[in-house]
């Protein structure tokens, strides 16, 4: 597998996926940020060495002073020819649909997409064949949030939007 530089067509579907949830439910837009973002595409490449691409001891990267969203998707059709085409939207998709959580200590991928205090995000993508199964084509998006969100005891939208 290899890590994709992103261009400018996909770090703009990464951020609308982010900015459009964001919007729904009344949080500022994230801005992308490129150290971030290879902060990211590093840990894409660290992880798609580990089954399901879960690095251990820490599958979210908790020493890397973010919050992480990790999503993969295996798929038996080629990759698609350009990397704007890539499905960042679908993956992102996924933690958008997921239930938002209404109490504090109840933390998913969703309630770190709406984080209100988060105001930066970078992204990084592997993609390539997995020989352990059968040549299936895999592609991991990790993307990393600043100021991290799902604090033990807070909620999303109950943060402040300063500095925690």
């Amino acid at each position: 597998m290899s890590v994709v530089q992103l261009d400018q067509a996909s770090i703009n579907s990464i951020l609308y996926s982010h900015n459009a949830m964001r919007a729904k439910y009344g949080a500022a837009p994230l801005k992308w940020d490129s150290s971030i973002a290879n902060q990211a595409a590093s840990w894409a490449s660290h992880s798609k060495s580990y089954p399901n691409f879960m690095a251990q001891p820490n599958p979210h990267g908790q020493t890397q002073n973010v919050g992480q969203n990790i999503a993969w998707i295996f798929q038996s059709n080629p990759f698609p020819s350009s990397v704007s085409q890539l499905p960042y939207s679908s993956l992102i998709g996924n933690w958008n649909s997921e239930p938002i959580p209404q109490k504090p200590g109840t933390y998913n991928h969703v309630s770190q997409v709406l984080w209100k205090s988060t105001t930066h995000v970078g992204c990084g993508v592997a993609v390539g064949r997995d020989p352990k199964k059968n040549g299936q084509n895999d592609i991991i998006l990790v993307c990393d949030y600043y100021p991290p969100g799902n604090f033990q005891g807070k909620q999303w939208n109950t943060v402040s939007t300063g500095r925690p």
